[in-house]
């Protein structure tokens, strides 16, 4: 028995390194993504508590960065479009006092009038209220500005036009 000692124990070794090795890079990288929270909740902070500034021209969308643009408060006046809207499920939030249970997320799109779409965060909606069969097609809103995915653009031809 003590011939195979020396590779058990060896091999016990080796699982045993493998192992501190892995569990010390999840903590690390723990550690990372709490820094990384604590900075866009930082961000969020910051600008959220600024006065809201007109939505820049769609010319100017893909010069926009997200460590400067990202979150940023913006006014625009659109119209609501008869597409289908996107509800998020969420079981509430942990951070934020107003939404304390479970319910949806309402993200509708719009039509500037320069004819760009935008999808507009509608706001939460809790379970008891989810009957939206009746609602105003035109917004004047205050949005917080998002960096848009490039790749999942709308195509301009699938959207009606703005009605006067």
């Amino acid at each position: 028995m003590n011939a195979t000692a020396g590779p058990r124990r060896l091999g016990f070794g080796v699982f045993t390194f493998v192992l501190i090795v892995v569990l010390t890079g999840l903590g690390l990288w723990q550690l990372q993504r709490r820094a990384e929270k604590h900075a866009l909740i930082a961000a969020l902070s910051q600008r959220l508590a600024a006065a809201p500034q007109p939505l820049p021209a769609a010319a100017q969308w893909n010069a926009m960065e997200p460590t400067t643009d990202e979150f940023r408060r913006v006014t625009l006046k659109a119209a609501y479009m008869q597409l289908p809207d996107a509800m998020v499920y969420s079981a509430g939030s942990a951070v934020r006092d107003d939404i304390s249970g479970a319910g949806t997320w309402a993200f509708i799109p719009a039509r500037l009038a320069s004819g760009e779409t935008v999808v507009i965060n509608a706001g939460f909606i809790a379970n008891t209220m989810q009957d939206r069969g009746v609602e105003d097609r035109a917004v004047k809103a205050l949005v917080r500005q998002r960096e848009a995915h490039r790749q999942a653009r709308l195509r301009d031809d699938a959207v009606p036009p703005l009605d006067p």
